[in-house]
């Protein structure tokens, strides 16, 4: 009996030590700072029986919006964004996976497609099309003066997000 003590005593020690050093190896993980996510707009009268219906608001026009709650594109669905200045002022254009595209064609035309960052509201886009080649441009609704900034941070979140899917492949 005592040597059965003493041996559960000595590997309760080893795993104690090995557990710590397991801990402070220093094995972090990046975390994507913006969680960037497209969603469909909710027609009038839908019923989300299986996709349950909720409500958005727009930062700046405070227009309201239903939406379906299951996105149609999740962030590492979305390659790469950038910021365009066109003559109505800045937008971005997302580059979409394959995927995400054939989702976003089954949109009604006439029907919005939301941009949410950490589930807030940000963009939108009347979709006017039923064909798509991967690129969304859209406009955001952000202050032009602090545009450029906080599309260069979606960016990052971005490629993080691609590095992380890579790593996991």
């Amino acid at each position: 009996m005592q040597s059965f003590s003493r041996f559960f005593l000595a590997f309760a020690l080893c795993a104690v030590v090995g557990l710590s050093a397991l801990s402070s190896t220093g094995c972090t993980r990046k975390n994507p700072g913006q969680i960037m996510r497209l969603y469909a707009e909710a027609p009038p009268g839908a019923i989300g029986v299986n996709n349950p219906i909720r409500t958005i608001r727009m930062p700046i026009t405070g227009n309201e919006y239903n939406i379906y709650s299951k996105p149609i594109a999740f962030e590492g669905d979305i390659i790469d964004i950038n910021l365009y200045r066109v003559e109505l002022g800045y937008c971005i254009g997302m580059d979409i996976s394959r995927k995400a595209a054939l989702r976003l064609t089954m949109i009604n035309p006439g029907w919005r497609v939301f941009l949410l960052v950490n589930d807030q509201a940000v963009g939108v886009r009347q979709f006017d099309t039923t064909s798509f080649e991967g690129r969304l441009y859209m406009f955001l609704e952000i202050p032009d003066d602090e545009m450029a900034a906080y599309v260069e941070k979606l960016r990052e979140s971005c490629m993080l997000v691609q590095e992380l899917k890579k790593s996991q492949q």
